[in-house]
C-alpha cells in the first residue's frame, strides 16, 4: 500500500475516533444534572449514603434484619471473589436465620406479568427445596419444588402459568417442607387478555439512591434536533 494513502487511513481514523468521543461527551452532560434527586444536595440520599442507611430510609428496619444484612455485607464486602458460599458458612449468620427461623433472604417478586401467568423470584437463607402454592375461588396448584443452590447465588424463578387473564390470585411459600408466614397474603393479578380494552397500570423500580438508574428527562437526542 503507497504510504500517502496509509497515511490517509490513519488520519481518518483518528478523526473517526475523536468525533465518536466528542458525540460521547455532548450527549452525557446534559444529562449529569439529571441523576435522581430527593431535593436538597444535602439530603442523605444524595449523598454518599451507607447500604444500612438506605435500608432503613423509609422505615427503621427490626434489629435482626439489619444485623443479618450488616453480616452478609461485611462477608461480601470483604473480598471480590466472596460469594454467598462464604456467607452461608459464616457462624453468626448461621446462628441469626436458625434463631429466628428465616428462610427467605431476598423477594418474593413478580415479573412477566402476562394474561396467563407470572414469574416469581427469591433468594433462600440456605440451599433450599422450594415449592409455591398458587389459588384463587376457583383453581389451586403447587408449583415445583425447585432447588436452591450457591451456584444460582441461593436464587430461583418460577414460571406460573396456566391462568386466566385478569384475575388476582394469591400464593404462599414453602421451603424444605415448611410454610413461609408472611405479614400479609402475597398476591397478584394476571393481565387482561391481549384482545382486551382494558386500561393496565405498569410501575417501574430500581435502586433508590444516587448510584441507581439515571432517569432521563429528556430526550437525550434533542441536541441533535
Amino acid at each position: 500500500m503507497p504510504k500517502r494513502i496509509h497515511d490517509l487511513d490513519l488520519i481518518t481514523m483518528k478523526i473517526k475516533k475523536y468525533y465518536v468521543l466528542w458525540v460521547g461527551v455532548l450527549f452525557m452532560v446534559p444529562q449529569w444534572g439529571y441523576v435522581q434527586n430527593f431535593g436538597s444536595r444535602e439530603h442523605v440520599m444524595n449523598r454518599f449514603a451507607t447500604n444500612s442507611s438506605i435500608l432503613n430510609y423509609w422505615e427503621e428496619q427490626n434489629p435482626v434484619l439489619n444485623q443479618l444484612f450488616l453480616t452478609a455485607e461485611t462477608i461480601l464486602s470483604d473480598s471480590k471473589n466472596a460469594d454467598y458460599s462464604d456467607v452461608i458458612r459464616d457462624v453468626t449468620y448461621q446462628k441469626i436465620i436458625r434463631t429466628n427461623h428465616i428462610r427467605i433472604l431476598g423477594g418474593p417478586m413478580l415479573g412477566d406479568v402476562k394474561s396467563d401467568g407470572v414469574s416469581i423470584w427469591l433468594r433462600t437463607a440456605l440451599p433450599a427445596s422450594v415449592s409455591i402454592r398458587v389459588m384463587n375461588a376457583s383453581f389451586q396448584k403447587v408449583y415445583g419444588p425447585q432447588e436452591t443452590s450457591v451456584s444460582r447465588d441461593l436464587t430461583t424463578v418460577f414460571r406460573i402459568e396456566g391462568l386466566e387473564p385478569n384475575r388476582q390470585y394469591f400464593y404462599s411459600l414453602n421451603v424444605d417442607g415448611e410454610m413461609v408466614s408472611a405479614l400479609e397474603k402475597y398476591s397478584f393479578t394476571t393481565a387482561p387478555a391481549e384482545e382486551s380494552a382494558d386500561s393496565v397500570r405498569i410501575a417501574f423500580g430500581s435502586c433508590p439512591h444516587r448510584w441507581g438508574v439515571c432517569i432521563w428527562r429528556i430526550n437525550p437526542f434533542s441536541q441533535w434536533g
